[in-house]
């Protein structure tokens, strides 16, 4: 017969549970071939019993039907060649705003249907997949309570007006004064190749003018990477229409490893 892979946490369990066992019949006998291997799968030590022919010789029916009973009460018997999985991907926030909570931000309104606000982020050095769309959101007085936007994604070639639309989703977004809304967008299944920089754009479909969103003055102003777009669908970097901070917008992405 094989060996049984058995994790290395229960060995005191399983020998404890052997010996009880096998003191109820004749002396206590630890089997002999236990030894420490390298899982081949994921290196993991682990403890392997080569135990079968033991229970056949020292056993008689009734024994080895309690020992199995026994292995499987406690769940000793661990298949684990996943069980030490360590983690296959791994959490990329793309941003560049200064933001912090209680940092210097303002919100500014936006009243114009068809106008949109939008970031340029650049992209990973390697595939990745963008899982999440976080924003600072709000207004004073957290007056009207939530609103409606579309959510667009483009692929940004570097140019004022982006390139091919990678995503859209609407969003009904409850205002927040200091924490960031999260729009999870996973299942869209948004995966771009490396290098590849996109525009996070957000398309006012109202005349509230708030909540809307905020822009900081923290971190250094990049005139390059922070869009308005009027109804027209001219863009524009910020400071162009007189506005001078950062977006608090961000990506969150996910890549294999």
């Amino acid at each position: 017969m094989k060996d049984l892979y058995i994790d290395a946490n229960v060995i005191i369990t399983y020998t404890f549970t052997l010996t009880t066992l096998r003191l109820l019949y004749d002396k206590c006998h630890i089997p002999r071939n236990i030894y420490l291997i390298k899982d081949s799968c994921l290196g993991s030590t682990h403890i392997a019993f080569s135990f079968c022919n033991f229970i056949e010789s020292k056993y008689n029916s009734d024994m080895k039907k309690l020992i199995l009973l026994s292995m499987a009460t406690f769940g000793l018997v661990l298949f684990s060649c996943n069980s030490d999985d360590g983690p296959t991907t791994r959490r990329v926030e793309m941003q560049f705003h200064g933001y912090s909570d209680g940092g210097d931000s303002k919100f500014r309104g936006t009243d114009v249907v068809g106008e949109e606000v939008a970031v340029t982020l650049e992209g990973l050095p390697g595939a990745y997949q963008i899982t999440n769309i976080q924003c600072l959101f709000g207004g004073t007085g957290n007056t009207p309570a939530n609103r409606e936007l579309l959510l667009k994604i483009y692929k940004d070639n570097g140019d004022a007006a982006p390139g091919e639309m990678v995503h859209s989703s609407k969003h009904t977004m409850a205002s927040s004064l200091t924490s960031l809304t999260d729009l999870n967008i996973k299942s869209s299944n948004l995966n771009l190749d490396a290098g590849q920089d996109v525009r996070v754009s957000f398309e006012i479909l109202d005349t509230k003018g708030f909540p809307s969103f905020a822009e900081e003055f923290d971190g250094a102003y990049e005139e390059t990477k922070n869009w308005l777009k009027d109804k027209d669908g001219t863009w524009n970097s910020n400071d162009g229409v007189g506005v001078n901070g950062n977006w608090v917008i961000r990506a969150i992405a996910q890549q294999n490893l």
